[in-house]
């Protein structure tokens, strides 16, 4: 058996295995040689599952009432367009490339609930409507 079939082989086992664990994404030929083949699962919103489209992706990220919420739909929307992947889009966008995959993870779970802003922290303000950093004079 030569080094190109026997590669040939392991590739072969390596795609089976990939598209029958596969939930997240798409499969890229990262790399290709004559003794070398190299497979790279590659992290996609799977938008189908929740019935909605990389164009909604789109609009939510202008539409979106909070920032937060706009820049995670961007990111979704460039990552599911295969425009690039969420390692290049979070050293795009100055984050760390686990907030960025986090994002992705959250949507394929949970929705637009997964990537909604909720405000987590912090005191709560004592009237509503008010910051709680305001002073009283102002």
């Amino acid at each position: 058996m030569t080094i190109q079939t026997h590669s040939l082989r392991i590739f072969m086992a390596k795609l089976k295995t990939l598209r029958e664990h596969d939930v997240y994404g798409s499969i890229e030929f990262h790399e290709f040689s004559r003794s070398k083949i190299e497979v790279e699962t590659m992290l996609r919103p799977d938008f189908e599952k929740w019935g909605q489209s990389a164009a909604d992706m789109l609009r939510l990220s202008t539409e979106a009432e909070h920032p937060r919420t706009r820049e995670r739909c961007l990111a979704l929307y460039m990552i599911g367009t295969n425009q690039t992947n969420a390692t290049r889009w979070a050293k795009e966008i100055d984050r760390q490339n686990m907030t960025v995959h986090g994002w992705v993870h959250r949507y394929n779970e949970q929705g637009m609930a997964g990537i909604i802003y909720a405000h987590t922290g912090g005191p709560v303000p004592f009237l509503p409507g008010r910051s709680a950093k305001r002073s009283p004079r102002q």
